[in-house]
């Protein structure tokens, strides 16, 4: 039973640290949050379908690696009102994320062989649900209230550099 939770532990470990410069190469692939799989699905009615699993009271909960490698991945909270810049960054940085948990769904895989019956099955299906799902939920529910975000800055920035060109034309 210990070498089994060893081996699993270790394997969980592995591709989590793996998976971190993964995630900053598929950052340079510029994924786009309009299309699939990163697009909205109708059912998560712009986040709200999380809000009935409780999501506001947990979210903020869980572990953030923007806490833990600061200088590498960007903070995901907000000083001040984001330029839309930002949110684009933000917005990518949801998919990234995403993928990147997806990819550590199916890289638990080996857990069932390193620690076969019960065991191993029991540490995948408690890393897929605690280890990545909630971080998949966080990034499916705060990508609608992004984009949205993004549209109201855009729009400001578009009302900005309009009033900026009638100003230098008069």
């Amino acid at each position: 039973m210990r070498r089994g939770l060893t081996r699993c532990i270790a394997w969980m470990a592995l591709w989590g640290l793996l998976c971190f410069p993964l995630g900053r190469l598929i950052k340079r692939l510029r994924p786009d949050w309009e299309k699939a799989p990163y697009a909205e699905w109708r059912w998560e009615d712009s986040g709200r379908a999380y809000e009935k699993v409780g999501i506001r009271r947990w979210k903020d909960f869980v572990p953030d690696v923007s806490k833990m490698f600061s200088l590498i991945v960007p903070r995901k909270a907000f000083t001040g009102r984001p330029d839309a810049a930002k949110l684009r960054d933000m917005l990518m940085e949801t998919c990234v994320a995403e993928l990147v948990h997806y990819i550590l769904c199916v890289t638990g895989l080996p857990l069932l062989g390193l620690w076969p019956g019960l065991g191993g099955t029991a540490v995948y299906i408690i890393y897929v649900v605690l280890g990545n799902v909630p971080f998949i939920m966080i990034q499916r529910y705060n990508r609608p209230r992004f984009r949205k975000m993004l549209s109201a800055a855009e729009a400001r920035e578009r009302r900005l550099a309009h009033a900026g060109t009638d100003t230098v034309e008069q």
